[in-house]
């Protein structure tokens, strides 16, 4: 593994660069706000914009915003509607029934929304006992609303200032995602290898691929400024991105005989001639996915066809000694297997040249094609499908049935006074972060969130015990936040883990002195809220 290159394709991608936004957006306010001595006062403005900067997932700027602006308005009447019936314990059980279960029936209409109706959920949880709000409701919530309102501005000044950033990072994901489907059938050309395991990873890539393929897709056709515009980036854009089609086509149509290939040329320098030659076309693929990612230039390290000449000498070698009637279709074989790298060759090639266009050529840079062709097939939101669902036979509906009921007992046992539990927030973020549909994802997430939580608090109360320095606490925080919100889709044992911290050292600086009760509180509830769930 060339770790250089894995660190550079996780510090360019799309989920720390919005990592960092969510963390950056939260934590200047906050300094801002300490230092003029308001941070306690005005807690609740950050707490908002973290929780609407969680609900923005990758895709089109039109329903981005049109997420952004519903969770705006729906987490502020959450809160102000939770903190004013907190005194009224029927009204408290009957808002987690209807909210409960609406927030998680909305999921029908897609992984978008049912990210935005789970944080619903945790906004609920976190107002439901009003004591972050205090006395002054209505202040405390329009703090909270103008919290929320804040990560809006920063997502509209971010998406004028870099309106191709997100489309440039998802398409040079995708040719990320084919250089290791490349890697993948290089290793057929190498000593001996596992046909069979092979074969799993490499439909295993395939999937991967059209997945992200038609995700990128809605992207690319359906951001203004790339299909309208006719700029230098955005061609380039267009360009790459169906480029990207045409490669994996090709690798994926050529297929050969790797048994028969490695029986016959498995002992002779021109497999290994051609599995390295792959691998160094995967390396180079990697870093024009990267320099996409990361808008910087691209500077090619292979001279593909000074390689592909030695192969092919190799080739006319081995042919010239070992060739007869015998041999015959062997090497008609390996001459195949030739044609086929060359064409793929020659498609990288073009690429690379499209991605290196001189910017007085761009206007030479058109695929003559009509992209409303590409565009996949828009279904309208309906309330036919939200009460269609509602039946047993429904995965969303009994979901939405079990994190109700689950959310319920979790409420109910807070309120058990033996248990000394000073809030019910965290058993109840607890219970919506780990119930899945999937019970074999909600266990294993249980697990994954009882051992990241202990593990983060362990690290943060050692820092805290350690570290005295504010500034370096906060330069902490900030790289656990970034950390966190980067790694919470794609691993979640070390997202909880640098929430745990980065959520410890919040309240530190919030209650100085305080660590114990926290640790002790968040260990206790998590797991409360992870055997409700379970």
């Amino acid at each position: 593994m060339n770790y250089s290159s894995e660190l550079k394709k996780f510090l360019t991608s799309q989920y720390i660069y919005s990592g960092a936004r969510i963390a950056l957006a939260i934590v200047i306010p906050s300094i801002i706000l300490a230092h003029f001595g308001l941070l306690k006062e005005f807690f609740l403005f950050p707490l908002g914009t973290s929780f609407v900067g969680l609900t923005d997932q990758q895709g089109p700027f039109i329903r981005r915003r049109n997420t952004l602006v519903l969770s705006i308005f729906s987490f502020f009447f959450i809160a102000l509607f939770a903190s004013l019936v907190k005194e009224f314990p029927i009204a408290v059980y009957l808002e987690i029934l209807i909210f409960g279960f609406f927030f998680s029936m909305i999921g029908v209409y897609g992984l978008r929304l049912a990210t935005f109706g789970s944080i619903a959920l945790v906004v609920l949880s976190i107002f439901i006992d009003g004591h972050l709000t205090g006395d002054d409701i209505l202040k405390s919530s329009f703090i909270f609303f103008l919290g929320c309102l804040w990560f809006f501005v920063i997502f509209m000044i971010v998406s004028k200032l870099q309106p191709y950033k997100l489309a440039s990072q998802v398409v040079g994901e995708n040719y990320l995602e084919l250089a290791d489907y490349l890697r993948i059938k290089a290793r057929y050309y190498s000593k001996n290898p596992d046909f069979d395991a092979l074969l799993n990873q490499l439909i295993s890539q395939q999937i991967k691929i059209k997945n992200h393929q038609e995700d990128t897709r809605e992207i690319v056709f359906k951001t203004r400024q790339i299909v309208n515009e006719s700029t230098t980036q955005s061609r380039i854009l267009m360009l790459m991105f169906l480029n990207s089609f045409d490669l994996f086509d090709k690798l994926l149509t050529s297929e050969n005989d790797y048994k028969r290939i490695n029986q016959v040329f498995g002992d002779t320098t021109l497999i290994q001639k051609i599995h390295d030659y792959l691998v160094a076309m995967a390396d180079e693929i990697t870093n024009l996915g990267i320099s996409l990612q990361s808008g910087l230039a691209f500077r090619q390290i292979t001279n593909f066809d000074n390689e592909l000449k030695k192969i092919y000498d190799d080739f006319f070698d081995h042919r010239s000694q070992r060739f007869s009637s015998e041999t015959l279709e062997d090497f008609m074989m390996i001459r195949q297997v030739l044609m086929r790298i060359t064409e793929i060759t020659d498609e990288v090639k073009t690429i690379l040249t499209v991605h290196s266009q001189d910017k007085k050529l761009a206007k030479s840079l058109s695929s003559g094609l009509d992209y409303s062709k590409f565009l996949p097939k828009e279904e309208k939101m309906n309330l036919k499908v939200f009460f269609s669902n509602f039946s047993l036979n429904s995965g969303h509906f009994r979901h939405a049935i079990r994190v109700t009921i689950a959310l319920l007992i979790g409420y109910i046992v807070s309120r058990f006074e033996i248990l000394g539990i000073g809030h019910s927030y965290w058993i109840l973020i607890t219970i919506i972060a780990i119930l899945k549909p999937a019970y074999s994802t909600t266990k294993h997430r249980n697990l994954l969130r009882l051992f990241g939580t202990i593990a983060g608090g362990i690290i943060a109360y050692i820092i805290l015990y350690f570290v005295k320095d504010p500034g370096a606490i906060l330069v902490i925080l900030l790289l656990s936040m970034i950390l966190c919100f980067s790694l919470l889709k794609s691993k979640y044992f070390w997202a909880v883990l640098f929430m745990t911290i980065y959520i410890f050292l919040s309240f530190n600086f919030l209650r100085p002195g305080n660590v114990n009760v926290i640790f002790k509180d968040r260990i206790l509830d998590t797991l409360i809220g992870g055997a409700v769930t379970f």
